[in-house]
C-alpha cells in the first residue's frame, strides 16, 4: 500500500470513529447499524470490514476514544481551576451538569443502556467498567482536594461516593427527563454538597 492510500486509509478510519461517537451518543449503540456509521463518512458499508473486524471492535475503539477525551477534559477543568473560588470539584459538577448536545453526552450515561443489555460483549463491558472507574478516580481526587466552608474539613471516602454517584444520576436524570423544575432542585442539591449552589 503507497503512502497515500496508507494516509487515506487512517483518515477513513479516524472518520469512522468521529462518525460512530457521534451516532451512539445521538442514538444510542444499538440503534445504529455499521450502515449508519458507513453512509454518515460517505463509504460504503463493505468497506467497513478493512479497518475493524465487527461492530464490537468499533464500539470498544469508540469506548477507549471518548472516554479518554472525558479524562483529559475533566483533568483540564480540575488543573485550571484550583484556585477558582468555588472550587476545581465545583466546576467540575457544574460542567458535569450542564445541558448538551447529544454528541457531548457524558460516556458513563450515553454508553450505560448498551452494556447493560445482554447482547454486549464481555470486553466492552470490561473496558465500560474499567474506564468509569478511571473518571470515578479523577473525581476521588479531585474532591480529596476540596475542603468545607471552613477550610478544613476534607470529604470523607462516603461523601465523595455519594456524591459522584448524586451528580451521574442527575446527569442522567436530567437527559431523561429534560427541563422540568425539580431537576434542577437536584443540580442544585448536588452542587450544595460541594458548597455553594451554581448561581
Amino acid at each position: 500500500m503507497g503512502r497515500s492510500s496508507r494516509q487515506q486509509a487512517e483518515h477513513n478510519r479516524a472518520e469512522i470513529l468521529n462518525a460512530a461517537s457521534r451516532l451512539f451518543r445521538e442514538r444510542g449503540v444499538d440503534n445504529v447499524s455499521i450502515t449508519d456509521v458507513m453512509t454518515a463518512v460517505g463509504l460504503t458499508a463493505g468497506g467497513f470490514y478493512r479497518h475493524f473486524a465487527s461492530k464490537e471492535a468499533l464500539v470498544n475503539e469508540v469506548l477507549s476514544t471518548v472516554f479518554a477525551q472525558s479524562s483529559e477534559k475533566w483533568k483540564q477543568t480540575c488543573d485550571s481551576n484550583q484556585n477558582a473560588s468555588q472550587g476545581a470539584l465545583q466546576v467540575l459538577i457544574q460542567q458535569y451538569l450542564r445541558k448538551k448536545q447529544a454528541a457531548q453526552t457524558c460516556p458513563i450515561l450515553a454508553f450505560a443502556p448498551h452494556v447493560s443489555h445482554e447482547a454486549a460483549g464481555t470486553e466492552t463491558v470490561d473496558l465500560y467498567g474499567s474506564y468509569t472507574e478511571t473518571l470515578f478516580q479523577q473525581f476521588r481526587g479531585a474532591a480529596m482536594q476540596a475542603t468545607s466552608q471552613d477550610g478544613k474539613t476534607a470529604m470523607s471516602e462516603q461523601e465523595i461516593l455519594v456524591l459522584f454517584a448524586a451528580m451521574v444520576g442527575t446527569g442522567f436524570l436530567a437527559q431523561s427527563v429534560h427541563d422540568q423544575a425539580w431537576i434542577e432542585s437536584l443540580k442544585a442539591a448536588v452542587l450544595g454538597a460541594v458548597g455553594k449552589s451554581d448561581s
